[in-house]
């Protein structure tokens, strides 16, 4: 995964009295993998085997059941994907089981090229009229088509309508639509060829050859088993489960049942019904397909992030052959690919047998993969697996990336509940007890025992790693079910309330009694971040803006008023607090509100208790009587509670499936989203609480009318168009620059509507035994794996052999009399020249005094970054004094590094030259987008203008640069956000 790339601020010294003429002295520090080294050799337990005790097992073994990050780490070392993420990265890509696709070697990053629809080819033996060939029956893949409509006779380019015929005396259930591309007779027969109108686009993989199953007999991977890994999952398509995120890109249906879990993309489907079975049955065939060297999907839509998707355990590829033949221990079945083995209508009836089988899924743990380890052992019941090296892996094989790299040929995951077990086998040097690496919650940060093996170097630690996860408290505005059980009920005037929290006022009270800042510094140690809306950190068009200045913060006057509003509350002169309020029901009377958390801990706990105890006694006034109950529930009766629709107001947290902005704002704000579907959140009822310095809600009636993204304006906001006209045209928009605004109008209402508090998004930690070697960090990832881009080995850290070289620190500098200024450009380029992956800080500090009427700022602080083989990471520093920004311009134009001139530039450190200069007014319109100047944004790119300067590492998931206020300037107003990009004051 990545390192830190949130947004940080410098810290800044200023010092009045300081002399210019003095030496500046600079000292750049390396330490890799932060070693703390004993003075003496050690001797490592159990070299080969690593041993990893964590808190919780797998629910299966099963990719296209999996649903959760334990059962996907298990996954991850058996089975590979078409691709997978490229080393801490997730917007590049590497190969796996794939070998190339369109835009691989090309395209930045290896994203793929997304080509035209794939055609179709239909028969017919009969007697074609070809100059009036409307009413022809034609067959496909054993199905037959009525040619319904056509205009003309058949010929190339020809717009024709082949329309499903379920049987002869049932009407037809869909038109499809294409265009001709050829017709020819072939002996009898005649053969059309046609492109589909209604596939969007056509994402072609070339299967690697001769990639070996872990049981011999079944041979190599093949494109069919390709095709069929993917359709079996979406037959499969459990309840709650992850094909969700193959229906929605691949077909018009969002899975395989009504209701919940079928989002109307574009219409229902009728499970009672044969031929709409067999209908969504073809959709699914047609979604994937595969000859003898490719296998490729079929998109009905744009889908941004779809190649993220195929990178995670639910793209794991299976033996065809093999997976029919398993038999399923719980009583389902696995699915006999019944439309490759009986084509047509048969095939595509039967599948409904195989659909939402129950945990733990058809394979359960039954596993036969073709990556670095096979499963040699697991207990169900504990948790306990053991995975050992499979010999004939690809990867490994003399001329492929990992041959002859170390690794460890055993891992051992145990489920270890108690602390003090976990902390005495870490710190252990015993082979019969030791493990190497195990789960430490952030209150145990502090035991005196693990402190002092950080301390003696005993043990590695990183902190301030970030992450895609985030928790929210979820204000219902009614109960989705019926008749709620009471302990869950809302009250208003001791009178149950189902609708309590729809009045917005009423969440705002609430909202304006959480404390983010106390949270986190509380139950995080200050290693997380306030949050203004779900695109959190780490996501495309995240803003860090909006995130920083646009959250709810607690404040006890406001709570009060809006208190005071809920409910039939009045204000005459809309003054807050003025003294002409006239307090609703909700002062006047009292309320009840009970908010669940789960699971249990102190993390989901305590926003509630801040809630809690604001509301009961910090709230002024004469007021009826204000309770809040804060109510624990073990995972899985809170998950069962919510998904019953019995809770008015709950507390969980969401890790991302994939790492783009539509997997954020679907379970926190589509109307059938995982959470807000429970909320039964109801858009633009009531007066919006527009921030004043967002994008959007800027009209003089309540934020309206106002002008969306799209340029269209916007009277009103209604479910309608948060779900249909952002929601869900945002996931499909290819222009990043468009797309970004769609996101930020999302954003804006997020805040004004209220339905939802964000707690935070918390910093990570690590830890490991001083003898543990080749562990780096991709945020997407859910756990360790053993071989690939993150291949563990253990060895003593005196004999590891260290490849990262400083290979430049290069320094500048300028001083202009007239402008009383001075500054310098110091570049610190590392190298790592070896074939392992390292972790490396580069501390660098400034010592320097001036004697200048002007205030002065320099940097101190340090970098981090995982190098890859052969990769450079460049730490540019610059230092200067200033009074007037149009003095630091004059400076800046003078100022070179190995003469290249730095008013805002793309810099290729490879080619040794500039490739693209750019003027002010490019800020926040050719650079605004993800990509940047040479359509990507990396440790070979040097921004500078005035003081907004980005400094490398390479870090993943670059977020914008942008110009956030209006008058066109770039000043101090502005934050500039693109990996480690900072504003200096």
């Amino acid at each position: 995964m990545s390192t830190d790339h949130y947004l940080r601020a410098k810290k800044v010294r200023r010092k009045e009295k300081m002399n210019w003429k003095a030496l500046l002295v600079i000292a750049a520090m390396l330490s890799l993998t932060i070693p703390i080294l004993p003075a003496h050799a050690i001797t490592v337990p159990n070299p080969d085997t690593f041993t990893y005790l964590t808190l919780g097992g797998p629910e299966t073994g099963d990719g296209a059941w999996a649903y959760d990050t334990a059962s996907a780490e298990l996954i991850f070392n058996v089975y590979q994907a078409l691709c997978d993420f490229d080393f801490v990265y997730y917007n590049r890509y590497v190969a796996e089981l794939a070998d190339d696709w369109p835009g691989y070697g090309v395209n930045e990053g290896n994203g793929i090229t997304p080509m035209p629809p794939h055609p179709h080819e239909y028969t017919n033996t009969t007697n074609v009229d070809l100059a009036s060939p409307v009413c022809s029956y034609w067959t496909r893949k054993g199905v037959t088509y009525h040619l319904s409509a056509a205009t003309g006779p058949l010929e190339p380019s020809q717009q024709v309508t082949m329309t499903w015929v379920y049987n002869t005396t049932m009407s037809a259930t869909e038109d499809l639509e294409y265009h001709v591309d050829k017709v020819e007779l072939v002996d009898s027969t005649y053969k059309l060829t046609l492109t589909p109108k209604w596939i969007d686009k056509t994402w072609y993989f070339h299967i690697r050859p001769n990639v070996k199953w872990q049981l011999s007999a079944y041979g190599t991977v093949t494109p069919y088993d390709c095709e069929y890994s993917f359709e079996r999952g979406m037959v499969l398509d459990h309840a709650g489960g992850p094909q969700w995120m193959f229906f929605e890109p691949l077909t018009p249906s969002f899975g395989t049942r009504d209701g919940t879990w079928n989002i109307p993309k574009y219409k229902y489907w009728d499970p009672t019904k044969p031929d709409q079975t067999a209908m969504l049955g073809r959709w699914i065939d047609d979604a994937v397909e595969s000859n003898s060297t490719h296998m490729w999907f079929n998109l009905d839509q744009p889908y941004v992030p779809f190649q993220q998707i195929l990178c995670q355990s639910w793209g794991s590829i299976l033996d065809a052959e093999w997976t029919m033949l398993q038999e399923d221990p719980v009583g389902g079945k696995n699915w006999n690919a019944s439309w490759h083995v009986t084509p047509g209508l048969e095939g595509y009836l039967s599948w409904i047998a195989y659909s939402n089988p129950p945990t733990p899924g058809p394979l359960s743990f039954d596993m036969m993969g073709q990556g670095p380890y096979y499963l040699d052992y697991v207990d169900p019941l504990t948790g306990y697996w053991r995975i050992k090296e499979f010999a004939d892996y690809w990867g490994m094989q003399p001329g492929q990336p990992y041959y002859g790299l170390p690794h460890v040929t055993t891992a051992i995951h145990e489920v270890v509940l108690e602390w003090a077990d976990r902390i005495l086998r870490f710190l252990s040097d015993d082979p019969a007890t030791q493990a190497d690496m195990i789960a430490i919650e952030r209150f145990n940060v502090v035991d005196d025992s693990l402190v002092a093996a950080v301390d003696a170097g005993r043990v590695r630690y990183l902190k301030d790693l970030p992450t895609l996860v985030a928790d929210a408290v979820f204000f219902c505005y009614e109960y989705l079910a019926e008749t709620p059980p009471p302990d869950y009920m809302h009250y208003l005037g001791g009178v149950a309330n189902r609708t309590l929290l729809s009045d917005r006022n009423m969440r705002l009270g609430l909202i304006k009694c959480y404390n983010a800042s106390q949270f986190i510094e509380d139950v995080y140690l200050g290693e997380g971040l306030d949050l203004h809306d779900p695109i959190i950190y780490g996501i495309a068009y995240a803003n860090a803006t909006k995130h920083s200045l646009m959250h709810y913060t607690k404040n006890i006057d406001e709570a009060t008023y809006y208190f005071k509003m809920a409910w039939g509350g009045s204000d005459p002169d809309g003054i807050m607090n003025s003294g002409d309020e006239v307090p609703g029901e909700a002062w006047t009377k009292g309320f009840q509100i009970r908010i669940v958390y789960f699971p249990i801990s102190d993390v989901r706990k305590a926003p509630g208790d801040m809630i809690e105890f604001a509301v009961e006694h910090q709230i002024p006034g004469a007021h009826g009587t204000f309770l809040v109950d804060n109510i624990g529930l073990d995972w899985k009766p809170g998950l069962t509670q919510m998904y019953s629709g019995n809770l008015g107001c709950y507390v969980v947290g969401w890790l991302a499936d994939f790492p783009d902005p539509h997997n954020w704002v679907m379970p926190f704000m589509s109307i059938y989203g995982d959470f807000s579907y429970f909320q039964c959140v109801d858009y633009g009822k009531g007066k919006m609480n527009w921030h004043p310095e967002g994008d959007y809600g800027k009209g003089p009636n309540d934020g309206f009318p106002y002008t969306n993204y799209n340029g269209e304006t916007v009277t009103g906001i209604n479910n309608t168009y948060v779900e249909f006209d952002l929601i869900r045209t945002g996931i499909g928009i290819v222009d990043p620059t468009v797309r970004e605004k769609c996101y930020t109008e999302l954003m804006d209402i997020f805040y004004a509507e209220a339905a939802t508090v964000m707690t935070c998004q918390p910093s990570a930690r690590h830890y490991e035994r001083q003898w543990v070697h080749g562990w780096i960090y991709n945020s997407i990832y859910p756990g360790l794996m053993f071989n690939g881009e993150e291949y563990i080995w253990k060895e003593d850290p005196a004999t590891v052999r260290r490849d990262v070289a400083v290979v430049e620190c290069y320094s500048t500098y300028v001083w202009s009399d007239t402008a009383h200024c001075w500054i310098e450009v110091t570049v610190v380029t590392v190298t790592n020249v070896g074939r392992n992956p390292e972790y490396v800080e580069i501390h660098v500090e400034k010592h320097f005094s001036i004697y200048s009427p002007w205030p002065c700022t320099w940097y101190h602080g340090k970098e981090l970054a995982w190098l890859r083989p052969g990769q450079t990471l460049a730490l540019v520093v610059i230092i200067y004094c200033l009074k007037c920004p149009n003095w630091i311009d004059q400076i800046i134009q003078n100022v070179t590094i190995y003469g290249w001139t730095l008013p805002i530039a793309d810099w290729d450190m490879t080619n040794n030259e500039i490739a693209t200069l750019h003027k002010e007014g490019d800020l926040g319109t050719i650079a605004g987008g993800y990509f940047a100047f040479d359509g990507y944004c990396n440790s070979e790119d040097l921004f500078l203008f005035r003081n907004a300067y980005i400094t490398p590492p390479p870090l993943p998931n670059a977020m914008h640069i942008a110009d956030f206020d209006t008058d066109g300037d770039v000043d101090s107003v502005d934050l500039f956000q693109f990996r480690t990009c900072y504003l200096l004051p």
